[in-house]
């Protein structure tokens, strides 16, 4: 297994020793980037991906579950690396294996352990959607936003079939390979026909994603070259490091949309792409001034950006044709309450419970308590309240409400919302509520009156599209 681990503001490349993928808490042993100790790092922290895997070859390892592996027979392998407990027979083995692995920005995908690498770097795809798509000299190049702090740049040869649009937007992807082509069915979110890719060869290479506040947002020029403060760091850009291919041919550095609704930009640095992003900022009109005079200045340097090819006026006329609408249910402020005490509860008992603590020991300074009790209660709080002011403003709250329709559900609750056809849902079930099972996960909806008449509604029609 090898992947790429994202440190500071630069990557390298290492082995990886054990690996958990407990949806909580990603996480692998790798070298640090001196390559003179392992260490545990995240594989996905603060929503975005910090390692990311070239392969997930496992075969020489020995753990081999779902959730958890490891080359050491140890499952306290973590806990063993971070307390630094390595043994030197197991760091000298550690440099053998990275002695004989070799650095690969590109992975050709030649066994199913490279589609478990991209599958997990992609999050199949689900949410993720096609920026640009270019074919020059016999190699098609792809390039896929996932949504989920990625990207991921396909370079194609021996097209078989390719049936891919530029902004289509997927619910998942099936992936594939057998012995003469690597095929990929995309699903899109507007429920029109499976889009497909077919090659003899494919090559991915994933991009990390690092995200700039828009509220702080500062650049300049230096020989005309753009620089930009991210993390209090300036990272200076031009095309020689872009990957794109089809980007460096007409000094472009990535994509931009500014407008009254929408405001978000990549800007492409070899494996790490630096993004903003902003919805509804109909009442930013500085932000937005500010990023048109970013605009204006940089074509004025000979710099320039695509327009995003993702419209979400076009996607919202492509949507999903629910049909006629045969039930709809609408939440009461009772449910909103009951996850208001869901969230304030917590906090109050973990407030106490320093209380406590402080009380029972007389020698322990107020401060402790101040900090660590009221302090962090009151940050909770405080987060809680403004959201929920935020969501009484903006009369969002007034639409909240269950609507089952001939072709799918719409469901904007005060715990979960989405859209979904039949044809993305797996299964439904009742266990004191109505559960309702994606093909990316489950959401739990709220308790009612007569949830169980709108159970047996929504299992009547998926039973119905499931026959069809």
């Amino acid at each position: 297994m090898f992947a790429k681990i994202l440190h500071n503001d630069s990557i390298y490349y290492s082995p990886v020793f054990a690996v958990s993928m407990k949806y909580s808490n990603k996480k692998a042993v790798v070298f640090d980037d001196s390559f003179t100790k392992l260490i545990v790092v995240d594989v996905f922290r603060n929503n975005q991906y910090t390692t990311l895997f070239m392969n997930y070859d496992t075969e020489d390892f020995s753990i081999n579950e779902d959730g958890f592996k490891s080359y050491w027979n140890d499952r306290n392998i973590f806990k063993t690396v971070k307390s630094k407990k390595c043994t030197s027979k197991m760091l000298d083995e550690a440099k053998e294996i990275l002695s004989r692995s070799r650095q690969q920005e590109f992975t050709e995908i030649k066994t199913s352990s490279d589609l478990d690498a991209l599958d997990i770097n992609s999050g199949s795809f689900h949410d993720g959607y096609i920026l640009g798509m270019q074919e020059k000299n016999g190699v098609l190049e792809i390039l896929l936003d996932t949504s989920w702090g990625t990207l991921i740049i396909l370079k194609c040869q021996g097209i078989i079939e390719n049936s891919l649009k530029i902004g289509s937007v997927f619910s998942w992807c099936d992936m594939r390979i057998d012995d003469e082509y690597v095929e990929f069915s995309f699903e899109p979110m507007s429920c029109s026909n499976e889009e497909v890719l077919k090659a003899k060869q494919v090559k991915f290479k994933p991009l990390f994603v690092k995200r700039i506040d828009i509220n702080k947002f500062e650049y300049n020029f230096s020989n005309n070259n753009l620089a930009i403060k991210c993390d209090k760091i300036w990272i200076e850009f031009d095309n020689s490091n872009n990957d794109v291919l089809y980007f460096k041919e007409r000094k472009v550095l990535g994509y931009l949309e500014n407008t009254d609704v929408i405001l978000r930009c990549f800007v492409f640095r070899e494996d790490i792409v630096y993004h903003f992003f902003k919805y509804n900022i109909i009442r930013s009109k500085k932000i937005t001034k500010r990023i048109q005079t970013f605009q204006e200045e940089c074509e004025r340097k000979g710099i320039y950006f695509d327009k995003y090819p993702l419209c979400d006026e076009e996607f919202e006329k492509d949507e999903h044709d629910f049909g006629e609408l045969l039930y709809s249910h609408k939440y009461s402020t009772l449910h909103q309450w009951i996850i208001m005490l869901q969230i304030i509860i917590p906090i109050l008992l973990y407030n106490g419970m320093w209380l406590i603590i402080q009380l029972l020991n007389q020698q322990m300074k107020w401060t402790i308590y101040f900090i660590m009790g009221l302090g962090v209660s009151l940050s909770g709080l405080i987060i809680f309240l403004v959201g929920f002011i935020k969501d009484k403003l903006s009369g969002y709250h007034q639409s909240r409400c269950l609507e089952i329709y001939e072709n799918g559900l719409k469901h904007n609750g005060y715990n979960v919302s989405f859209n979904i056809n039949y044809g993305n849902l797996t299964d439904v079930e009742y266990k004191s509520r109505i559960i309702v099972h994606t093909t990316w996960c489950k959401f739990k909806l709220h308790r009612f009156k007569d949830d169980k008449v709108a159970y047996e509604l929504i299992k009547k029609q998926l039973d119905k599209s499931i026959k069809q």
